[in-house]
């Protein structure tokens, strides 16, 4: 990604640190050939932190190729806590070119390393991104994906996406239909529900009546 894009980035980025919370924790990976942190582990979101996350994001340069599989392994790799909404935003512009280029290993590999439900929303950034990548991603970790076209602003549609993933209703959601007998179900696993959201999966089903219906999750840690 380079020149008004970047600038666009650079802003949407920007915008993600004024949307955090003082009980957040965050941390910002970028990924070229190589995969930088600004820090080595998730930080509380205090002044200080941001501050310095500021001057990270405004020092960012075009990046080179696109390490997508490293960025994954290197953010899900950080000390989530089970009792939070774990939220991992990611973008891109374009296709895996360095490192595991296989869309489906890229999945798997999402897939296993995510040991604490961390709900993954990829941003494909213009035209020349894998659809079937991100699609894939959020499928497999509870989220959904947004494209965002050459006409968009980026720091408008991140900063409206953050604010509304900011405040979840109900988290780790599990949607129980009784002794109804289901295959083909979508999605599997259940994104948080937010305010103004609803919670819908799709499936099919082998046995017929009247079953009770159970949706349960997390609210405020409880």
């Amino acid at each position: 990604m380079e020149g008004e894009r970047l600038v666009e980035l650079k802003s949407a980025l920007n915008s993600f640190l004024d949307h955090l919370n003082p009980a957040d924790r965050f941390n910002l990976v970028t990924f070229g050939t190589n995969v930088v942190k600004y820090q080595p582990d998730l930080v509380p979101a205090e002044a200080a932190a941001i501050a310095v996350a500021r001057a990270f994001v405004n020092g960012l340069s075009a990046l080179g190729l696109t390490n997508i599989d490293g960025a994954l392994h290197a953010s899900l790799q950080q000390s989530f806590r089970e009792a939070t909404s774990n939220n991992l935003i990611f973008l891109t512009d374009g296709y895996p070119t360095w490192g595991e280029l296989n869309v489906n290993a890229i999945v798997d590999s999402a897939a296993a390393r995510n040991k604490h439900n961390v709900r993954i929303f990829p941003f494909g950034i213009g035209d020349d991104v894998s659809k079937p990548l991100l699609i894939a991603l959020a499928r497999a970790n509870g989220g959904y994906p947004t494209y965002i076209t050459a006409t968009d602003s980026i720091a408008l549609v991140v900063a409206n996406h953050v604010n509304r993933i900011s405040k979840p209703v109900l988290s780790n959601l599990d949607l129980d239909l009784g002794g109804l007998q289901t295959y083909d179900r979508y999605p599997l696993a259940l994104s948080d529900l937010f305010f103004g959201n609803q919670v819908l999966q799709f499936g099919r089903y082998t046995n017929s009546g009247s079953f009770p219906v159970t949706l349960s999750g997390t609210a405020q840690q409880q």
